[in-house]
């Protein structure tokens, strides 16, 4: 998933429907905190890259 384009990373929960989100899990299996927010560092600059 190398083409995804998002540059932030982490969530604050803040309503019911956080209850089952899949970022949280995805982040858990990789023993990551989903809280955390940070700016990603890949691909930020990829939609504006001319092919």
């Amino acid at each position: 998933m190398h083409d995804i384009w998002n540059p932030w990373h982490g969530c604050v929960k803040c309503s019911e429907g956080c209850r089952n989100c899949y970022m949280y899990f995805l982040d858990r299996m990789r023993n990551k905190n989903g809280a955390e927010i940070y700016k990603t560092k890949s691909g930020f600059t990829y939609p504006l890259q001319k092919k």
